[in-house]
């Protein structure tokens, strides 16, 4: 982003009913729910291991966490075509949603994002909320966004969009072949080298930390960051936000116009945000503490 004020409408892209692809689950009687499954999704060039510690942290209290790899980024570990759209992303998340719901009807999901993945994880709420689960005849279903230094846009923006559709100094672009066409380019983003993602995403932690976690980055499809999202599900459920007051990636005057401009959106009530100070990656650096927000997000007493 250019740290210029950017971009923002209302505008609706014409939304395509998610198929309900669920099962029907055996016991429609099931009104006490355990703790809910928390499926995180992570930001541009990260993956399911940047979220380890968060995870074996919560275990301890007795959540299951189910990390998502998006395609954007894991197509070839996926063994799929690298995508061009941010549907590709989203349907990967609403999949291991709907798995989980269909696997444990008396479980609810909630949808942990981070960074980037606060656009194809809100979106891939769509269909798939609290209210529209029960109207389908569904005993569970999605009860809330928990997002963590987050990019919360309304259904017709992208990301460039939110970013006024210029590049920002964090990134670089660069051109690589295709791997499944060899007459094709794919243009693909990272993290710029300087300062370098060691002092963007993870200052607070020690170097040598710092620098395995970088070591883990991959290449992000820019394309995919460049269109719109078809759904804001901020809108339709319960929404937490840890802004990060110390973050060198996505500056705290800017996550707070994010949520300033979500809540002028929303429909089920302002977003609730909480501060931690600490760099993009919290989960890694300040991991009792994402842990508790996590916790009392979720409404445990304590």
């Amino acid at each position: 982003m250019d740290w210029q004020s950017p971009s923002w409408s209302t505008l609706t892209a014409s939304q395509s009913n998610l198929v309900q692809k669920s099962k029907k689950p055996g016991n429609k009687g099931v009104t006490t729910m355990a703790k809910p499954t928390i499926v995180g999704v992570h930001g541009a060039w990260h993956s399911a291991a940047h979220f380890l510690p968060l995870k074996e942290n919560l275990a301890q209290y007795g959540y299951k966490f189910i990390a998502v790899l998006l395609p954007s980024m894991h197509y070839a570990e996926l063994k799929c075509p690298p995508p061009i759209h941010i549907k590709e992303d989203v349907e990967a998340i609403q999949t291991a949603i709907l798995t989980e719901l269909n696997d444990y009807p008396a479980t609810d999901v909630v949808v942990l994002t981070h960074s980037y993945g606060g656009m194809p994880g809100s979106a891939a709420v769509e269909n798939l909320d609290k209210n529209s689960r029960k109207a389908a005849g569904f005993s569970n279903g999605i009860s809330a966004l928990l997002a963590i230094s987050s990019l919360l846009v309304n259904e017709g923006i992208s990301g460039f969009d939110l970013g006024n559709k210029t590049v920002p100094p964090t990134i670089i672009l660069s051109k690589i072949p295709s791997p499944v066409d060899n007459n094709m380019d794919i243009e693909i983003s990272m993290p710029n080298p300087e300062p370098g993602p060691t002092t963007t995403f993870y200052h607070d932690l020690p170097q040598k930390d710092a620098e395995h976690y970088a070591s883990l980055l991959v290449p992000h499809v820019w394309t995919v960051y460049c269109t719109p999202v078809p759904f804001a599900g901020f809108k339709v459920v319960p929404t937490y936000y840890l802004l990060t007051e110390d973050d060198k990636s996505l500056p705290p005057e800017w996550q707070r116009l994010i949520i300033k401009m979500a809540d002028e959106v929303t429909l089920h009530g302002k977003i609730v945000v909480d501060t931690i100070h600490a760099s993009h990656s919290p989960f890694l650096s300040k991991v009792d503490e994402t842990a508790t927000w996590i916790r009392r997000s979720l409404g445990e007493k304590f």
